[in-house]
């Protein structure tokens, strides 16, 4: 007899702990719209399981409450792992989803259909906020006005960006703008045909020729922002250029002519005449 009760209590306990887990595992998948608790569950389940094996290799595996916590815990991991391997889409939880009257019960305890009804009313009035602030593009723009911002609008010829910075009193004041396009380059040709149809030229900055540094500028630039007085610069500066390498060519020669005298110029010309340049 005392054979046949082990069996059978184990049996009774078996059943008693599925029936608690079981319930754990409705109550869990019922408070899905509040929270995850599934998850929870099956943490538990399974340190409940790792300590009744802990016990069974400390006490032996006939010890009847390693066998406990070890099916216990073993039950829950399993249980929760079919609630989460089922569970839908959405947070109305697997028996709400398959059945109405569960929903009917889930809707009364969470009150869910006027917490659907509020969310849908916020939703509407968040829509209304985003298109008025979408309707006025000015005040957006002016959150973010900067000449990091204008340059960026440039490079990428951000039309309308590049309008409002104008609008709003931003100018091209550098002095590359008077350069020859590159291409890829911030200050490119297209943006300077918007600048100059819109004026955006801070002329009293970048036409300062005091500034202006001994790189090749590009006259037609320099006529559109400057006009005719930065083209008279230009040409001033190309006749002191050509005129510098003029001088320069005669200094050349005239150290040439210098250096055949030299005794060592019979023997190392190129190197005498290395320091005429």
């Amino acid at each position: 007899m005392t054979s046949l009760a082990v069996p059978i209590r184990s049996a009774e306990r078996l059943v008693s702990f599925g029936g608690i887990c079981g319930l754990i595992g409705v109550v869990c998948d019922l408070m899905t719209p509040v929270g995850n608790y599934t998850i929870w569950a099956l943490i538990g389940g399974g340190v409940i399981l790792g300590f009744g094996l802990m016990l069974a290799i400390w006490r032996g595996l006939a010890d009847q409450i390693a066998q406990s916590f070890a099916a216990f815990g073993g039950l829950l991991l399993v249980i929760s792992v079919c609630f989460m391997a089922f569970a839908p889409e959405g947070d109305r939880g697997v028996l709400a989803t398959e059945f109405d009257w569960v929903a009917n019960v889930q809707n009364d305890l969470f009150d869910i259909k006027e917490a659907t009804v509020q969310i849908a009313s916020n939703t509407a009035e968040i829509a209304d906020n985003t298109k008025d602030i979408a309707t006025d593009t000015e005040l957006v723009r002016r959150l973010s006005f900067s000449m990091d911002g204008f340059l960026n609008a440039l490079d990428s010829y951000d039309q309308a960006n590049i309008r409002a910075y104008c609008d709003n009193g931003y100018r091209i004041y550098q002095v590359g703008f008077l350069l020859p396009p590159f291409r890829d380059h911030k200050l490119n040709e297209a943006s300077f045909k918007l600048l100059s149809e819109l004026k955006c030229f801070d002329t009293e900055l970048i036409c300062d020729t005091a500034d202006w540094p001994g790189a090749q500028f590009d006259p037609r630039r320099v006529a559109t922002v400057c006009g005719a007085a930065g083209l008279r610069h230009l040409e001033q500066r190309e006749t002191e250029r050509k005129a510098w390498e003029l001088a320069a060519a005669q200094k050349r020669e005239k150290c040439r002519e210098e250096a055949k005298s030299d005794p060592l110029y019979q023997h190392w010309p190129d190197t005498v005449l290395l320091r005429c340049g």
